[in-house]
């Protein structure tokens, strides 16, 4: 079931991607899609790193969440579930605009507080958005991720969509301004 569902994810980036380039605009974004970004636009484009919190099925939320952030412009990292906690770190702090903890039921609210914690460890000033998805999102449960150092909280993936934009958009507004490197 689990390789049908990452098929089914991968045929719809695949015709969102055709029609973005036939002209046709991508469902839901008011026809303002644009083709796939080329090298330099990428770099320049925000870095998302989406960790699933648990197992295979978050990965294959952040795996969707992912292709609807690709098709938008937004450089995305999706890590898979067998990813060590070391390298979900470096990567975090090295690379990454925004942080998405990708979380399915069940443990889903336990799972992304963990990861929540490890990360902001790891990367304190990265700003970690929790897609909380097909479960409750109950207030006393936002206030515990919260708590954990998480930013914002999705309920659903376009909710969660909407969470990344404002976060780094945020984020890039008040980032501090590189200073030029001294050499002694």
């Amino acid at each position: 079931m689990r390789t049908e569902i990452r098929d089914l994810i991968d045929e719809l980036a695949f015709r969102a991607a055709s029609e973005a380039t036939a002209g046709e605009g991508l469902p839901g974004t008011g026809g303002g899609a644009r083709a796939p970004l080329d090298r330099a636009e990428r770099t320049r484009a925000p870095k998302v790193l989406i960790v699933p919190a648990r197992d295979e099925a978050d990965e294959i939320g952040g795996e969707a969440l992912a292709q609807l952030l690709a098709a938008r412009g937004w450089d995305v990292e999706a890590l898979s579930e067998d990813t060590l906690v070391s390298e979900v770190a470096e990567r975090a702090a090295a690379t990454s605009h925004v942080v998405v903890v990708a979380a399915l039921p069940p443990g889903a609210g336990t799972h992304a507080r963990s990861w929540t914690r490890r990360l902001r460890l790891a990367a304190p000033a990265v700003p970690i958005v929790v897609g909380l998805w097909g479960g409750k999102s109950t207030a006393r449960l936002r206030d515990r991720l919260a708590e954990a150092g998480t930013d914002r909280v999705g309920a659903t993936l376009a909710e969660t969509l909407s969470q990344v934009r404002s976060v780094a958009s945020h984020a890039s507004r008040n980032a501090p301004r590189e200073s030029p490197v001294r050499t002694a």
